[in-house]
């Protein structure tokens, strides 16, 4: 009696660790590099704007540079296409990789603006890693002042 309560216990164990196993996979998240760079046009203010569009799929971090001059400024939104269910994490990150923006919640919608106390490549960050199934199309529309 005593053999067949063990050898229930470890097929119950070893389905368990396959299931576990299986759903860990599954959850693996990937950090992923946006391409592009927005087609800027001159607006009557004096500024350089333009938009760009990204897709980042589920469980992914998409990471974006872009080119800041020094002394120069970007603002700009970024908004996730949907409802206002389909947020996204956003962060901007300095090119001695120093947290210039973060936001704590995800958003749908999302305005910021960036200094360029120093000149080089800023990243800014998609956190899509939440989402185990849906992809978010994201628009980033920047202007350079």
């Amino acid at each position: 009696m005593q053999k067949l309560i063990v050898i229930t216990l470890f097929a119950i164990l070893a389905a368990g660790a396959s299931v576990g196993y299986l759903m860990y996979r599954q959850l693996g998240t990937a950090t992923v590099t946006l391409g592009g760079a927005p087609e800027l046009a001159a607006t009557a203010g004096g500024q350089q704007c333009g938009d760009i569009g990204f897709s980042v799929k589920a469980r992914s971090l998409g990471q974006w540079l872009y080119n800041v001059p020094k002394g120069k400024t970007i603002s700009g939104t970024f908004s996730v296409s949907g409802n206002d269910s389909q947020d996204i994490g956003f962060s901007i990150w300095s090119p001695t990789n120093r947290v210039v923006q973060f936001e704590t919640d995800r958003a749908h919608e999302l305005e910021f603006e960036v200094v360029g106390t120093v000149r080089g490549n800023y990243r800014f960050d998609f956190d899509n890693r939440h989402s185990s199934f849906t992809e978010k199309d994201v628009t980033v529309s920047l202007c350079v002042a």
